[in-house]
């Protein structure tokens, strides 16, 4: 019988561990959330986290080297788990209009649910350099889900033929900025009218 190389034992090893170290990590992560969302950001210690988690501090390393790491993994599983539901509204219906209502709409559902009676403005510049790379990896996913139904309302006569160009990072740029307004301003307008008149304007500009 031949004796596996301890390269071969490690490798098998590691690819045994993996699966346990990721459910690991997704458990800090939602117990993270958790922590984060009742007393903010800044009061949250990695003592905290570790306790919500039954690990010490030492063991929690072992994981995730800072509180921004697990925070910015904080932000990257909501973003993905945003972008999913936004997708599957769109795929409710075929009218290209439509899904850039109801893309926008669960976007700022979901987004709003977060923020409302919440006073982030203080920490909204400690927040934001932190979730940078998932938030711009969102934002890619979501100009492409966007550029997608424009490009099909085009094809089917709904919006006007013209060249898309930065149209969609054009037009999720304002949508950001009523997300920013909403976190920094706390007599912000209600989100639907914002979003209506926001929308009214882009179909304006859209449709024949």
């Amino acid at each position: 019988m031949r004796t596996p190389s301890p390269r071969n034992v490690r490798a098998n090893f590691a690819s045994f561990e993996e699966p346990a170290e990721k459910d690991t990590r997704t458990k800090i992560r939602d117990k993270a959330r958790h922590i984060f969302e009742r007393y903010g950001y800044r009061k949250t210690t990695i003592e905290d986290i570790g306790k919500a988690c039954g690990f010490g501090k030492a063991a929690l390393y072992h994981y995730f080297t800072s509180k921004e790491e697990i925070f910015a993994e904080v932000v990257r599983a909501e973003s993905d788990s945003l972008l999913s539901q936004m997708r599957r509204a769109v795929a409710e219906t075929d009218d290209p209009k439509a899904q850039i209502v109801a893309m926008v709409k669960t976007r700022f559902k979901i987004i709003g649910d977060a923020i409302v009676g919440r006073d982030l403005a203080d920490e909204f510049s400690d927040l934001l350099p932190l979730a940078a790379n998932a938030r711009q990896a969102f934002f890619r996913e979501e100009a492409k889900l966007l550029a997608q139904i424009l490009r099909e309302g085009q094809r089917r006569g709904v919006f006007r033929s013209t060249h898309l160009g930065s149209m969609p990072v054009i037009m999720i740029s304002a949508f950001r900025g009523i997300e920013m307004h909403l976190a920094e301003v706390q007599d912000a307008p209600a989100l639907d009218e914002s979003l209506d008149a926001l929308l009214r304007l882009f179909f304006e500009g859209l449709c024949k």
